[in-house]
């Protein structure tokens, strides 16, 4: 992952063979309901044309993966979700905040375990690929470059009437952003981003079952930041209880980020 972050690939993928790219789309067609609607698609399709080689689920999973570089890293953590092993923890065998074991197997205030096969684990979705992803193809460019378009606006707004703005439209007229911009710790290619953390119930009238957080593209128009399509997962954490130490879960995703 990180020697592909560090060398993007120019163009965009070609010459997928026919049954690869029909897999594509089938997938895509099928992402908002479940493995078994796109393995029972397959199944009908194959039925009924049984010469084409269209791939698993799994099969076609993968070739995304490859195809785009956009996959997930998985750490472990404390079956409470205290901390996460890593950073500073990753070399732990028992949680520094309950005590309880990494591995099964291993007894509590032990440091041998019977297995290598941790208790609980969460998943990471790095954010290097799915930036490069946008920036892949001429409309994603031309849907990127819409921060430097606004800011050029409002700088010249702000020089029509001695430095005020008459009017607020999106965070751009911001004094923080403006002054960033200026001090160029912001400068023109430069991905902005929004960071969301929250936790999510996913069964009606029970506690969070899980905790997300994830990225908001603000170079992109207000019309489109917004959209599921273009909010970036960034990590999958387990609950039911709410994380002790953020930070330990958060450290894959920004290590990935500030490494390359």
């Amino acid at each position: 992952m990180v020697q592909r972050l560090r060398n993007c690939p120019s163009e965009s993928p070609s010459g997928l063979d026919q049954p690869t790219q029909f897999s594509i789309k089938l997938f895509i067609a099928t992402l908002n309901s479940s493995q078994q609607t796109y393995e029972s698609v397959r199944a009908a399709v194959l039925e009924q044309y049984p010469e084409d080689n269209i791939l698993s689920y799994h099969e076609v999973k993968k070739a995304i993966e490859e195809l785009t570089g956009v996959t997930s890293v998985v750490h472990d953590m404390c079956y409470d979700t205290c901390v996460a092993f890593t950073g500073p923890f990753s070399a732990l065998k028992h949680c520094p905040s309950c005590g309880k074991p990494r591995y099964k197997g291993q007894r509590q205030g032990s440091s041998t375990q019977h297995s290598k096969v941790p208790n609980r684990i969460f998943h990471t979705i790095p954010l290097g690929p799915q930036i490069q992803a946008l920036w892949s193809s001429p409309d994603g460019v031309k849907d990127m470059l819409y921060s430097l378009h606004q800011t050029e606006r409002v700088w010249e707004r702000l020089s029509k009437n001695d430095g005020t703005t008459p009017f607020y439209d999106d965070f751009y007229s911001g004094t923080d952003y403006l002054a960033a911009v200026s001090e160029e710790k912001i400068k023109n290619g430069d991905t902005i981003l929004l960071f969301s953390l929250d936790g999510a119930q996913l069964y009606e009238h029970k506690q969070s079952d899980c905790w997300i957080y994830i990225w908001v593209i603000l170079n992109l128009s207000p019309d489109k930041r917004y959209k599921k399509k273009h909010v970036l997962p960034g990590a999958f954490i387990p609950g039911p209880n709410k994380p002790k130490n953020i930070d330990s879960f958060l450290f894959p995703g920004l290590y990935l980020i500030y490494r390359i």
